[in-house]
């Protein structure tokens, strides 16, 4: 071999030294590119893994405020009933009360019409009387006047 083989060998020692430093700095870089990513996917499924545990515990409070929601809307139904139902009574109550009061009310102004019919009647009794006394007064009177002037003892003889 002579000295330019030796030489071409020598570069592509040189040559094979460096693509091995440089391959060797490759695989470097990669195992760590490798762990890198091997750390990254570790902590990606931990966060997939909480993001689980987080959809889950979202969903539970989904149904517990689906199921509230529900609850909530049934008693506001229910109230709403009661306050239709309460409505009603007192609206029929009224009306009961009302109707017996006009009933009461009616009855004693019947009442007193006839009170006051009565007493009418009982007045015009009572001017008849008063007058009936002024005759018997009158009558007495003149019968008292008329015997004074004419004597007695003409009449009876």
């Amino acid at each position: 071999m002579d000295s330019a083989d030796v030489l071409q060998l020598k570069t592509q020692i040189a040559e094979l030294k460096t693509s091995v430093a440089i391959i060797s700095n490759n695989v470097e870089s990669l195992t760590e590119f490798f762990t890198m990513l091997k750390k990254t996917t570790e902590k990606i499924y931990e966060i997939h893994t909480d993001m689980a545990v987080q959809d889950t515990i979202m969903v539970n409070y989904d149904k517990r405020i689906t199921s509230l929601e529900t609850l909530l809307q049934t008693h506001h139904d229910e109230e709403q009933e009661f306050r239709r139902n309460l409505n009603e009574r007192l609206d029929s109550m009224k009306k009961t009360t009302d109707e017996q009061r006009e009933k009461s009310h009616t009855e004693l102004v019947n009442a007193l019409t006839k009170l006051t019919n009565a007493s009418s009647g009982q007045e015009d009794r009572i001017v008849k009387l008063e007058n009936w006394r002024w005759y018997v007064i009158g009558i007495v009177t003149v019968i008292g006047f008329i015997s004074t002037k004419i004597p007695l003892d003409k009449v009876f003889s």
